[in-house]
């Protein structure tokens, strides 16, 4: 077996691209054996905007070679700007050739590229269906339960990982019947708000605006056990992550909370699309500053975001997301709204 780096490419239609068209046939048979859930599967466009350099982050990948094939990869990352003591490290082998020592074999390799650039922190992220009624669970600090016998969970915790954080993945049917009533009832409290809504591209007035506000996430949201520190956003950051995701394909549908007397950004929400599955939208981040609470912004940018959906993109007919299992406020917004709970994530952090 080789361990072998993934270089960039423009697409994965080349010669140059086998490697990469493998770790694609990997991920998305290990998504649809363990969680049978093809929203899942990721596209040709996620490798190469991964690959992509940015001034914010370094990534790499590798993939582990079996007589020809690709039999597992590793997607490691390391931010640029901040956090300069974590790197993330994601291991992914395909089920039939899992307990053979492949998959420790791609962590060795990525801990060693964290190594090499200093970094002393590891976060990973794994998914898995929900807990059945009496089965072994994992407690993590925040209370919230994953699968203590599933198999990501059993290499993590093998390999020095701890479980600090449990994320519920839950989707939204549409349309929401009560989706009007639920954005009237919300901007009823939301007095001395405005609304903007942007559609994919980042209007060049908001730029700091909203690179202040976007700074505040990794402070104001629930981040648990995992050690962090605010991230540094500036426009130049924004902007870059921007075109990105647009040159990639990728749709994206904003709208943001201005607060009238102090003119100032303090609250947000997004949706994420792509031509490759024109069905399903992701709901990024939904945030309001910690000062700006209470004023029910979080579900009037949510239902808002929603009613706006239908002109962008009416094809699409559900949307996923994620929350911490301790952010109750923003679970409390979801299951207003109709989303139903489907799957689970656990946030690993390992310190070395």
């Amino acid at each position: 077996m080789q361990i072998i780096p993934l270089e960039f490419v423009a697409d994965l239609d080349g010669p140059d691209a086998e490697l990469h068209r493998g770790l694609l046939a990997v991920s998305n048979a290990a998504v649809m054996h363990d969680l049978g859930n093809d929203d899942y599967l990721i596209h040709p466009h996620d490798i190469v905007g991964t690959l992509t350099p940015l001034p914010s982050r370094t990534n790499a990948m590798a993939v582990a070679v079996q007589d020809g094939q690709v039999v597992g990869y590793v997607d490691t990352w390391a931010p640029l700007l901040d956090n300069l003591n974590q790197c993330g490290i994601d291991v992914t082998v395909h089920p039939d050739h899992r307990r053979q020592g492949i998959g420790t074999a791609l962590l060795d390799w990525a801990q060693a590229w964290a190594a090499n650039l200093g970094r002393t922190t590891y976060t990973g992220w794994m998914m898995a269906p929900c807990l059945a009624p009496g089965a072994p669970a994992v407690i993590a600090p925040t209370g919230d339960a994953f699968p203590a016998d599933y198999p990501g969970w059993q290499f993590a915790v093998h390999h020095g990982f701890a479980l600090e954080q449990v994320e519920r993945g839950s989707t939204l049917r549409l349309p929401v019947a009560n989706l009007a009533q639920l954005r009237d009832e919300a901007a009823a409290q939301s007095a001395g708000y405005r609304l903007l809504t942007w559609l994919d591209d980042l209007p060049t007035p908001w730029h700091d605006d909203f690179a202040a506000l976007r700074s505040r996430v990794t402070i104001d949201a629930p981040y648990a056990g995992i050690e962090t520190e605010q991230e540094v956003w500036d426009a130049e950051r924004l902007v870059k992550q921007w075109e990105l995701s647009r040159s990639l394909g990728n749709h994206r549908l904003t709208l943001v909370a201005q607060h009238e007397a102090s003119g100032q950004l303090v609250a947000f929400t997004e949706l994420f699309w792509h031509p490759s599955n024109p069905k399903l939208a992701w709901q990024g981040y939904t945030f309001v500053r910690a000062d700006h609470r209470g004023h029910k912004l979080g579900l009037l940018l949510k239902a808002s975001a929603l009613e706006a959906l239908p002109a962008a993109n009416p094809t699409i007919d559900h949307i996923a997301t994620d929350n911490a299992g301790e952010n109750s406020w923003m679970l409390a917004i979801n299951h207003a709204l109709g989303y139903e709970l489907s799957t689970l994530a656990a946030a690993l952090q390992k310190k070395v």
